[in-house]
């Protein structure tokens, strides 16, 4: 538990081999945990498939695949494997994941911590999106959850979309074709008027 250490210029390494959402729930402990201790740092290791999605983060120092080589493991003072924070976990039912990762490191998250898991993106991430970076705040939605109990729905996500578009977001849909209501999509308009770009 890393509550119950002085974490200061020690190494740590996390390891969930994926996939993309269970590796951005760790973000707001992780942010917490440098505040906390500016001079740790902190290696990351899941799946080639699924590591860039913490590259650009600056709040991890260095990543590597999954599975993780037992040198490196030995090259940390510290060590979090993930696998079953969530999954078949009783505790996990009804509860935000991102406070089950913070519980499972022994660390709390306050009301006035940054809850949000974020992505980053660079200049080579936009052009290979084929979108120019722009001013206005990006967010992309994605419509399906691979697990039902994580899936709101087409309605709902449209709504949510609708309402980032009227607060000044630039809205993305990403998801896959399994849908006759994702090409209904690329025609619908925000209430604000703006296009919803989808990308499949």
């Amino acid at each position: 538990k890393f509550s119950e250490h002085d974490l200061a210029g020690k190494s740590l390494l996390k390891v969930r081999p994926g996939g993309v959402g269970d590796l951005l729930f760790d973000n707001p402990c992780q942010r917490k945990l440098i505040k906390r201790w500016p001079d740790s740092r902190t290696t990351f290791s899941a799946t080639p498939m699924h590591l860039p999605t913490l590259f650009h983060n600056p709040t991890y120092q260095a990543y590597v695949g999954y599975p993780c080589p037992f040198e490196v493991w030995k090259q940390h003072d510290y060590h979090v494997d993930f696998e079953g924070v969530l999954e078949g976990n009783p505790e996990s039912h009804g509860v935000n994941a991102v406070d089950m990762y913070a519980k499972w490191q022994g660390m709390t998250l306050d009301e006035d911590d940054d809850r949000s898991p974020r992505y980053f993106l660079n200049g080579d991430d936009f052009q290979g999106i084929g979108f120019p970076p722009k001013e206005r705040p990006w967010v992309m939605v994605a419509m399906r959850s691979s697990s039902p109990l994580r899936d709101w729905g087409y309605d709902r996500m449209l709504e949510l979309a609708c309402r980032l578009g009227q607060d000044g977001c630039e809205c993305f849909l990403v998801g896959t074709c399994d849908s006759n209501k994702f090409f209904y999509l690329r025609n619908e308009k925000t209430r604000s008027g703006r296009d919803i770009k989808v990308q499949v």
